[in-house]
């Protein structure tokens, strides 16, 4: 792998302009490859732009913007946006190569993936004081469609181990500009558009990692891929965390997405409630209220089942199933899925987040004492592999809701409908105080046994329910079991209009963002 300043296939250094490397057949690779920020040769360009006329290239029409913003907390950020004729998506180099926005052309209209936060300005790192509020300053900033939280640490503020090292909510990779960020459009067909960057999150005597990312599209594409890669470039074993946030709102007033009756789909292996609060809902666990005051949030960790691949595909579905995204990723690298439900009122941020990661969001020290945080050894790298998908129709939802049906099959699912899933760790939580140590731990039983009230099987026969009751185990028949079949009937519920609870307060008062509101 290309380190600081070395140029190799994939990682930007040096070169710069447009059709600089040729192929085995002295043609050139590339239609464009242009260097926009470059520290190792101080560089930066404020104002860049192409397009396929500009390059003369032949199908499906697209577009790449490079602009600086100024004024408020956003001056000097930068921005990159790329229109491929379906999607246009924004990648803000300036705050860890996050990406702002994702608009979807439909038949409709436009379908905007993401959310209205109240932050409103694409904020400056800068401007940005993680320590905030106890480590809460991360949410100066967060206004993204998506942002990678970590690489050192990722989670819930806290302290490290009771060491006194504040560990702030979801870490410092989404507040730290990029040192290189090149465009690279191809010139074989289907011309790959790609945007890629070099982000460096190093700190003396604690880490030095660096996140090389990618995002890409082909034009006339529907789909959003993401290529990321860490490297330890310590001379240390360490620890990192990732975790892909991102974040799904309303849509439009002519194509919603986030909206009361929505459904999220997935393989399930395992769900949890991530607290107290997740468990008064964990029936509801897979459908959307609509905006609901002072409805707080609710977090569920999930494990999902792969494909023979090792891949698992989930999906967010609108109320009429004519409208949806869905997310496909590799398991043995993101093992684990975070569904965040924040639907506050619109004004507040109604918005979703599907999040997978290599972690659930406990505090680090939780996530180490129940084995979800990996280390790198010196010059090892660990990659990662996303790949987003606008639904524009029914038959494309029902094509992904059979995929996901394929991958679940019989396989079993395991739902916890109590706090025991943190229990067993809430002991090594440091925000909890010694003196309530002791009684954490009587008050819990270890969710590793057997007959834990932990684990709920799915029964799928009469004749299993008789054996389990023969062999004397300990199984709960709470709800209905979601395997192959009950993914089915979920969806058919929602296609049918009866899939979800809307909510007892709802914010009927206001009008649709699209209404009134643009993105800044």
């Amino acid at each position: 792998m290309g380190g600081q300043g070395e140029m190799t296939e994939g990682y930007p250094g040096s070169a710069a302009g447009t059709a600089n490397s040729t192929g085995k057949d002295g043609k050139s690779t590339y239609l464009v490859h242009e260097t926009l920020t470059s520290v190792e040769h101080n560089k930066r360009i404020d104002e860049w732009a192409t397009s396929n006329e500009a390059v003369g290239c032949d199908g499906p029409g697209w577009s790449v913007k490079k602009a600086t913003l100024h004024g408020g907390r956003q001056e000097g950020v930068d921005l990159i946006t790329v229109d491929n004729g379906v999607l246009t998506f924004t990648v803000v180099p300036t705050r860890g190569m996050s990406i702002r926005d994702v608009i979807a052309n439909t038949s409709k209209g436009s379908l905007p993936l993401g959310w209205k936060s109240p932050v409103r300005e694409n904020v400056h790192p800068m401007h940005v004081e993680l320590n905030d509020r106890g480590g809460l300053g991360w949410l100066t900033g967060f206004n993204e469609w998506l942002v990678r939280c970590g690489v050192a640490h990722s989670g819930h503020p806290t302290t490290d181990g009771r060491d006194g090292h504040l560990l702030t909510l979801h870490g410092r990779i989404g507040n730290i500009p990029a040192s290189e960020v090149e465009v690279i459009v191809e010139s074989a067909p289907p011309h790959r558009i790609r945007v890629r960057g070099r982000v460096d999150e190093c700190m003396f005597k604690f880490c030095d990692f660096e996140l090389w990312t990618e995002v890409w599209t082909i034009p006339g594409s529907s789909k959003l891929h993401i290529r990321d890669t860490i490297l330890n470039r310590s001379d240390y074993e360490r620890e990192y965390q990732i975790i892909y946030h991102t974040n799904f709102g309303p849509g439009s007033e002519q194509s919603p997405l986030l909206e009361g009756g929505a459904n999220f789909f997935a393989p399930v292996d395992v769900v949890a409630p991530f607290d107290k609060r997740a468990t008064t809902e964990i029936d509801e666990w897979q459908t959307f209220r609509a905006p609901t005051r002072d409805y707080g949030e609710t977090v569920y960790c999930v494990t999902t089942h792969a494909d023979w691949s090792g891949r698992s595909c989930v999906a967010l579905v609108n109320s009429k199933a004519d409208k949806g995204v869905a997310l496909k990723y590799k398991k043995d690298t993101l093992p684990y899925f975070t569904l965040w439900k924040n639907t506050d009122t619109l004004k507040e941020g109604y918005v979703t987040g599907l999040e997978p990661g290599t972690s659930f969001c406990y505090p680090k020290a939780v996530e180490r004492a129940a084995n979800r945080v990996p280390k790198l050894q010196p010059g090892a790298e660990a990659s990662f592999e996303l790949d987003w998908s606008v639904l524009m129709d029914k038959a494309s939802i029902e094509a992904v809701i059979q995929e996901i049906e394929d991958i679940q099959d019989d396989k079993e699912v395991r739902e916890n409908r109590t706090e025991t899933f943190y229990a067993k760790w809430k002991r090594y939580d440091p925000r909890i105080p010694e003196e309530e140590e002791d009684e954490v731990n009587d008050e819990h039983e270890d969710v590793a046994s057997p007959r834990s009230a932990f684990w709920r099987r799915t029964i799928s026969s009469t004749d299993d329910l008789k054996r389990s009751v023969t062999e004397g185990k300990d199984m709960k028949f709470e709800g209905e079991g979601r395997n192959k079949s009950k993914i089915r009937a979920q969806f058919n519920r929602l296609i049918s209009g009866g899939s979800a609870k809307s909510g007892d307060n709802i914010d009927s008062q206001q009008a649709h963002p699209s209404a009134r509101a643009t993105t800044e």
